[in-house]
């Protein structure tokens, strides 16, 4: 192994993971000027915009920006990556334009769904957002394959710092929730053209004579290939999100427009993920390299340490959110918001759920079939129970019913991952470790949530401020206690 420092696993998810701690603070401003700045009527609206188009994503883009991570990493020739950056824009281009086309018709009956009939007014953004937001993904899975991490972090904050500044458009010049829908899709627009032409610039389509070459070779066995890689993945993909969709998708039938808006935000998973989603960003394109020469023991063993860094900081972040979750609600979304309180409790576990991804080893084996069996048990559960546990609990019985389902499918990928490396279960997780983390997490926690009842802390100004320094302090602390633990599980991963 060689070790690097500015080159290695550890340091190119270092790269991402500063953008995507700066991406982090942008998107929770972002959200929390718009639950200020728009009605919760409006906001509802936004979150029924978003919804759709995640669900066109998924089952029309059937997996295909993760093949960018399996086929583009394992291009070794120049006019292999050429090809396939070829036929994945086109492809990609056509189905997403199709997802939006297909939103546009089923229009009336969305409007009667979400009981919106102000859906008419953006259906531009029904057209459009699917190509935009998939385009820009394409791009992250692209650079990190190439090792531009450096590009990739650039874009990425300029990206996020484009949609802050035409969130300050709506009190500043006076733009109302329609004509920040219109400026958000420009931004959009304009960043997947940049896309485009970096991926040109790529595969370097200014040799015409390797271009003519390229054009003359069958088109259809690529295609095959790269379908029959993408379309269980994706359809695994299209499983999980509709799992993940559906809690809001139940209430925003059972419920009207404003009670969609509390759930939302309510529910909204924290992009606190993103800081450990950088270790799978790098990791996929190296692990399907290494499971390519079959080095099975390397693959437990660097998954294992991202595993440890990931369970640490998301299991601290879960418990101090749940801890201060009043506070956190009223900082994020104004007051408004709070009667969802139980709803985002439930929810904030699911951060301790994405200290990985379960899939990883399935998706760079190509086994990607049980991804998607393994989602639809979870989604048939899901959506069982979120009905069931609606009568039962309310609005909070859609949140139950959605952590159970990631719980699951977890656990049922975990379990087909240790058949697939041939390895036991005890041995693909670290498991002793984590439950160390878990106790050592829980017996930090308790101080702080003794505090809490103590000084009986409220949601004015005054406590989210009290609220935020015993945040720190206790971040303090937990960074002092398990300093050694990162830094040892981290110089092992960058030998990588």
């Amino acid at each position: 192994m060689e070790h690097n420092k500015k080159s290695g696993i550890a340091a190119d998810a270092a790269k991402l993971s500063f953008a995507n701690i700066v991406s982090l603070l942008i998107s929770l401003l972002c959200v929390m000027l718009l639950s200020r700045y728009i009605s919760k009527f409006e906001y509802g609206t936004y979150s029924q915009l978003n919804m759709v188009s995640t669900l066109a994503i998924s089952v029309f883009t059937l997996g295909l920006p993760n093949s960018i991570n399996y086929f583009f990493a394992r291009a070794s020739e120049k006019h292999e990556q050429q090809k396939f950056l070829q036929t994945y824009y086109l492809l990609i281009t056509f189905v997403c334009l199709l997802a939006g086309a297909v939103l546009c018709l089923l229009l009336p009956f969305l409007q009667r769904y979400f009981h919106n009939h102000t859906l008419s007014h953006y259906i531009y953004v029904l057209l459009l957002l699917p190509l935009t937001r998939v385009i820009i993904q394409s791009n992250s899975n692209m650079l990190i394959v190439i090792k531009e991490s450096r590009k990739l972090v650039k874009y990425t904050l300029t990206h996020n710092f484009c949609l802050l500044i035409i969130v300050f458009a709506i009190p500043m010049l006076g733009f109302d929730f329609s004509g920040y829908m219109l400026l958000y899709m420009l931004v959009q627009i304009l960043f997947s053209a940049y896309v485009y032409y970096t991926a040109a610039r790529i595969a370097d389509f200014r040799d015409l004579a390797e271009c003519r070459r390229i054009y003359r070779m069958p088109k259809l066995q690529p295609l095959k290939n790269l379908l029959l890689f993408s379309v269980p993945l994706g359809l695994g993909a299209m499983v999980s999100t509709l799992s993940l969709e559906l809690d809001k998708l139940v209430i925003a039938n059972l419920m009207d427009t404003d009670n969609l808006a509390i759930y939302t935000n309510a529910a909204k998973e924290l992009p606190i993920s993103m800081l450990v989603s950088s270790f799978t960003a790098v990791l996929l394109p190296k692990m399907s390299r290494m499971i390519k020469n079959n080095q099975k023991e390397g693959i437990v063993e660097i998954w294992g340490l991202s595993i440890e860094i990931g369970f640490s900081i998301m299991l601290f972040f879960a418990l101090a959110i749940i801890v201060f979750a009043p506070q956190v609600i009223v900082f994020l979304y104004s007051p408004k918001y709070l009667e969802g309180l139980p709803v985002f409790v439930i929810c904030t576990l699911i951060l301790v759920l994405r200290s990985t991804y379960f899939g990883i080893v399935l998706n760079v084996s190509g086994n990607t079939k049980f991804i998607f069996y393994s989602s639809i048990a979870s989604l048939i559960l899901n959506f069982v129970l979120n009905y069931i546990f609606f009568g039962l609990f309310g609005i909070i019985g859609p949140a139950i019913s959605t952590v159970s389902s990631i719980a699951i499918v977890n656990a049922l990928q975990l379990w087909y991952t240790s058949k697939i490396l041939a390895v036991p279960i005890r041995q693909v997780f670290p498991w002793k470790s984590l439950l160390q983390i878990l106790i050592k997490n829980l017996l930090l926690a308790m101080p702080f949530i003794a505090f809490v009842h103590l000084i009986k802390l409220q949601t004015a100004t005054k406590d989210i401020l009290i609220a935020i320094a015993a945040g720190a302090v206790w971040l303090l602390l937990y960074v002092l206690s398990q300093r050694r633990f990162l830094l040892e599980r981290w110089r092992k991963l960058n030998e990588y």
